[in-house]
């Protein structure tokens, strides 16, 4: 029995799996030019730093940066002066040095008197060796070429994989010093970078595999790790932990597996980033193969940890993939390398919306690459292995995000895309037939799949309306892949969603899994889903729960990616029986009957977890221990 559920879940699932989204195009948004209450930014060329540069980091002051250049040692890169920008001589080092670009440089102040401090700089030398310097100058003070000291050196017992280390919101304060570190064997540990020593126990997490890991900080001495799990490329496991109050320890806090699209497990992970400001523990996943560039977002501590993701913004006739990402100050910026310019893009992190975008003056080879830092305001980038070093310093203005900041922005965009689908929007607004020989030219077997794409794509960046006679001629040209887009948007209408799924049940994944009123969805059920359609998307949505109850969840999410998750699929069936109650009466007995066996196995099952967790959290629970009463008062 149980081999015969998987095989018709699968062969149900492959008919229920939508058709695919093309990667949208994005034009240019907001321009750098600066625009009252709406992001911005202002991209300049800095003063070269007199040597090839090989790490870079923020320090304690946010437009004071420090760099490592061969034959000079360390320089601080001041970029306050408005315009302008200056190298100052930080320490200077043997010229055998050289710092891992990847890990960067980790920055600190350190007292070392009455009114007196001193500038620490740590970094990886190799992948096995942790070091830290005295600087002979601080941030924003004369400079010194004087030679700056070893202040401590660890030897690594593996390779370092990644590393989490004081970013712009970490510049100053508790836990300054910390950097997490994760090692080849499975651990992490945190380092102090004023010291270059270990700072308490590490963790050990189970061997990592061969896939890739990136971590990310999330605030005061805490630190997160995401990686691919082992023998499992589909599975994204995750795990967030912290130094105890004590130094003594790291400390696991929680772990579990993210719920990732299908889309992205022929893709490597290619870096992670922490959403500043964010009261959640909420992260940004880049996905990378050799042509394009996917950003997920995912929420470590929600109740269900899934990623979400984010639309894509590769300019040009086609996708490319991100020279460099960053985020930044609750914002996602990506710079793209096409026809040799570099151009950067700046988007919502929430949402994906794109508020701003423009070039980057930077000399990049390529397949060369970007060295970065950012602290507050500012984000410097150096061209690496570019000789004297080709930097630029983008100013940034980014106010909180709201919708209102981006309105008015896509108009132009809209404008230089209208031609095209000119004769759809005519179709849609009611000037002109569905059957007009301008539309369906668009639809001729040679164009169909492109007009399609092109719809899709526009669909995505909100340039349509949301209106039933759009649907309608999304169903009479049976546009599946804009149909799909369109479920997408949350703002869609219930009762457009059910006439899409009524045209084209392979769509019900999409339904199934957007967000929708409970009333408005039976509703809609009620007045849009024919009743002949009812037993087969029943029948579909049954199997779904006998997988879940023959199944671990995990299993599912390994083979089925896309699948709704039980809770999802028991609203949906509820939302039909409040909506369709007399239809449902003229069903077969006996399938009515499955639908019930399998909606009571999985009540009984949320039950049993339910007592299980109660039971398993008293167990965990700490007590106080027993303490003998005061004696009374003589």
């Amino acid at each position: 029995r149980r081999g015969a559920v998987a095989e018709a879940v699968r062969l149900g699932a492959e008919a229920a799996r939508p058709p695919s989204i093309p990667e949208k195009e994005a034009g240019a948004g907001a321009g750098a030019e600066a625009l009252p209450g709406r992001p911005c930014f202002e991209a300049i060329a800095a003063t070269p730093s007199g040597g090839e540069v090989t790490a870079l980091g923020p320090t304690d002051n946010k437009a004071v940066f420090v760099a490592h250049v061969i034959g000079l040692g360390f320089r601080y890169l001041d970029v306050s002066d408005g315009s302008a920008t200056s190298w100052v001589d930080a320490g200077a080092v043997e010229a055998a040095l050289r710092p891992l670009a990847n890990f960067g440089l980790h920055f600190c102040l350190v007292s070392s008197g009455e009114d007196e401090t001193a500038a620490h700089v740590a970094f990886l030398e190799a992948p096995r060796s942790w070091v830290s310097f005295r600087l002979a100058a601080v941030p924003g003070g004369a400079g010194s070429r004087a030679e700056a000291k070893t202040v401590g050196h660890m030897a690594l017992p593996a390779d370092a994989l990644a590393v989490a280390g004081p970013g712009s919101a970490w510049s100053s304060g508790p836990g300054a010093t910390l950097v997490a570190i994760a090692l080849a064997g499975g651990s992490v540990r945190f380092f102090d970078s004023s010291t270059g020593k270990a700072a308490g126990k590490g963790l050990q997490l189970g061997s990592p595999g061969a896939g890739e890991v990136a971590m990310v900080r999330l605030g005061h001495r805490r630190a997160a790790l995401v990686r691919n799990a082992t023998g499992n490329p589909a599975t994204t496991e995750f795990f967030t932990f912290a130094l105890g109050e004590e130094g003594r320890r790291c400390e696991l806090e929680l772990s579990g597996t993210l719920r990732t699209p299908e889309s992205r497990v022929a893709r490597s992970l290619q870096g992670a980033a922490h959403v500043e400001g964010d009261a959640q523990d909420r992260i940004i996943l880049c996905w990378g193969s050799g042509t394009t560039s996917i950003f997920e977002t995912a929420t470590l501590n929600a109740e269900v940890s899934a990623t979400a993701p984010l639309p894509d913004v590769a300019s040009g006739k086609g996708p490319a993939p991100a020279a460099l990402w960053l985020c930044v100050r609750g914002y996602l910026a990506e710079w793209r390398l096409c026809q040799d310019n570099l151009s950067v893009s700046v988007r919502d992190s929430r949402f994906g919306l794109l508020v701003a975008s423009g070039p980057s003056p930077l000399a990049v080879q390529p397949r060369g690459k970007i060295l970065s830092a950012t602290s507050d305001s500012f984000t410097v980038l150096i061209a690496a292995g570019s000789g004297p070093g080709s930097a630029t310093v983008v100013r940034w203005a980014l106010p909180a995000f709201t919708l209102q900041a981006i309105v008015g922005t896509r108009v132009a965009i809209a404008a230089e895309t209208e031609g095209d689908l000119a004769p759809l929007r005519e179709a849609a607004s009611g000037k002109r037939s569905h059957d007009d020989p301008a539309v369906t030219e668009l639809f001729r077997t040679k164009r169909r799949r492109v007009t399609d794409r092109a719809l899709a794509a526009e669909l995505l960046e909100r340039r349509w309306n949301h209106t039933h006679s759009l649907v309608d001629l999304l169903v009479h040209h049976k546009c599946w892949a804009a149909a799909r887009a369109l479920l997408i948007r949350p703002e869609l209408d219930e009762d457009l969603a059910i006439r899409i799924l009524a045209a084209q049940p392979q769509l019900l994944i999409d339904v199934v899994r957007r967000p929708w009123d409970p009333h408005l969805l039976a509703d809609a059920i009620r007045d849009h889903l024919p009743v002949a359609k009812l037993p087969g998307i029943i029948e579909v949505v049954r199997l779904w729960l006998e997988a879940y109850a023959e199944f671990p969840e995990e299993v599912i999410s390994e083979h089925v990616p896309d699948l709704p998750r039980l809770p999802e699929v028991i609203d949906f069936l509820n939302a039909i029986a409040d909506g369709c109650a007399p239809a449902l009466s003229r069903l077969e007995v006996d399938q009515i009957e499955l639908v019930m066996e399998a909606v009571k196995a999985a009540q009984a099952e949320n039950s049993r977890t339910e007592r299980l967790y109660g039971a398993v959290r008293a167990a965990f629970r700490v007590r106080r221990p027993i303490r003998a009463a005061l004696a009374a008062p003589a």
